[in-house]
């Protein structure tokens, strides 16, 4: 994604507080998530090693 892009906020309709952003995609970007999804889970140890899942998911939300 280039990085002329304008990001947008996500809204929360229930209060229309910004409750973080997003970026656009498409058709592109799509297959290209789809892509790296499907090896993750057929091709590593991704989908049977709940170790490496937490850890992952502990930096992301670093």
């Amino acid at each position: 994604m280039g990085s002329n892009r304008k990001i947008p906020d996500s809204i929360n309709p229930a209060t229309c507080k910004i409750i973080g952003q997003y970026a656009k995609g498409g058709l592109m970007e799509a297959g290209a998530c789809i892509f790296a999804v499907k090896h993750a889970f057929l091709e590593t140890s991704w989908r049977k090693d709940k170790n490496l899942r937490s850890e992952v998911l502990e930096k992301i939300a670093q």
